[in-house]
């Protein structure tokens, strides 16, 4: 049988709030400031990322007690909740914080 996982309520927060600590930390190291100024373009929140989790996807895994996998799927359900969208802060050009010339990501 295929490896299939499940999350509750809590661990979809904490899978949220990882996902976007790491996509932060991406775009921290991008050249989104050099390809802005290459185009003229600058100003405050001026790129904003948008991150969608699938629940739709969300499996059921051997390992995990099935009472607490079927509630947490009905849950789900019980919510039509299908996608759960997150933003991730946005690009400036000027960075507010000094020592970021061609901009930063502003959670």
């Amino acid at each position: 049988m295929e490896s299939q996982t499940v999350i509750d309520t809590q661990t979809l927060q904490q899978l949220e709030d990882e996902i976007k600590n790491e996509l932060t930390n991406i775009l921290k190291n991008s050249n989104f400031g050099e390809v802005l100024e290459k185009y003229g373009i600058s100003g405050q929140n001026i790129l904003k990322l948008q991150c969608l989790l699938d629940l739709t996807q969300i499996e059921v895994s051997d390992a995990v007690d099935n009472q607490q996998a079927n509630k947490f799927l009905q849950t789900i359900k019980g919510q039509n909740t299908t996608v759960k969208t997150f933003s991730i802060g946005g690009f400036c050009k000027p960075c507010p914080v000094p020592g970021y010339p061609s901009g930063c990501w502003v959670a």
